[in-house]
């Protein structure tokens, strides 16, 4: 959680440098700004359902997890719980 906490201290503060930046260039009144803040974008397991197994996607069997699977595995008690990977 640290480590979390300073990047997004270090990105707060970088963000705050561009507006800056752009109220100088009087700009920032005609500026749309889109902040989005992910956790998960370099994911390359993650999936729009997520995933019951990370290695399911990496070994080409993403196609086998269909959202009406993880929804029914994630609810068996004959199965282990899903992992963390979810959108």
């Amino acid at each position: 959680m640290e480590i979390y906490a300073g990047f997004l201290e270090h990105t707060d503060y970088h963000v705050g440098l561009l507006i800056d930046a752009l109220a100088d260039l009087e700009v920032l009144d005609d500026t749309l700004i889109y902040y989005i803040f992910g956790d998960n974008g370099a994911s390359a397991e993650g999936t729009p359902q997520g995933t019951f197994n990370e290695m399911i996607p990496i070994n080409g069997l993403g196609h086998l997890e269909t959202r009406s699977f993880c929804r029914r595995t994630s609810t068996s008690s004959a199965h282990p719980q899903p992992t963390t990977i979810t959108p």
